[in-house]
């Protein structure tokens, strides 16, 4: 019976890890650069900070499809405008198809005071 338990409890930790996402959240920085595309990935948006994560070092996008689209976008418009440092937090499991370089979807997006 032990031993049932033990292997039932490795398996729920080990399909709990695989659906699990992967948080990188990087330094404060300011946004470096922002580019909203028209038909890739049907209206991506592009960042890059001045400090981007060890991971997800060469940037993050925004998934057009994305439910926090616009608010993000007008965070992002708004810290980019205002040279405000902010914080961004990404998948480092989901990456951008549109790119070679390590390029992370944007799980949230902080200002830091």
């Amino acid at each position: 019976m032990k031993r049932k338990s033990t292997v039932l409890l490795l398996l729920s930790v080990l399909l709990n890890s695989l659906g699990a996402q992967a948080i990188e959240k990087s330094g404060p920085g300011t946004v470096d650069r922002l580019v909203s595309y028209s038909s890739v990935g049907n209206g991506d948006v592009f960042i890059s900070l001045s400090t981007n994560g060890a991971t997800c070092n060469y940037g993050y996008f925004v998934n057009k499809n994305s439910q926090g689209f616009e608010g993000q976008l007008s965070m992002l418009l708004a810290a980019y405008q205002a040279k405000t440092p902010i914080y961004i937090s990404a998948n480092e499991n989901s990456r951008w198809s549109n790119s070679s370089n390590t390029v992370c979807e944007v799980h949230s997006i902080e200002y830091k005071h």
